[in-house]
């Protein structure tokens, strides 16, 4: 994994230490909606849309498109992907449209 430095870590732990350290100096507030979303016995997918706001700052960055896959294990469900790319203006309609049907 490259970190937002774009230094590559490697091992679990170097991985969670620098999320650690993005996370406890900067202060992001998420706004989440969820557009779609399918469970399995073991496996779940959630696809939403994320608008970001950092620090005191009341513009918004966004939105993205969010597609999180969750896989459930001897100790719960954990996070396996998260693949995030931008919205253009037309975000809503396209969520509209979307049908709730899994193929």
């Amino acid at each position: 994994m490259r970190a937002p430095t774009g230094v590559r870590l490697t091992g679990i732990v170097p991985i969670r230490e620098s999320w650690r350290g993005i996370f406890a100096n900067a202060r992001i507030r998420v706004q989440a909606e969820s557009i779609a979303h399918w469970q399995g016995s073991v496996l779940a997918i959630h696809h939403l849309t994320e608008v970001l706001f950092v620090g005191d700052d009341p513009s918004p960055h966004g939105p993205l498109h969010v597609t999180h896959v969750y896989a459930r294990g001897a100790h719960g469900w954990r996070l396996v992907s998260r693949h995030a790319s931008a919205a253009d203006d037309g975000h809503q309609a396209m969520a509209e449209a979307v049908p709730h049907t899994l193929h």
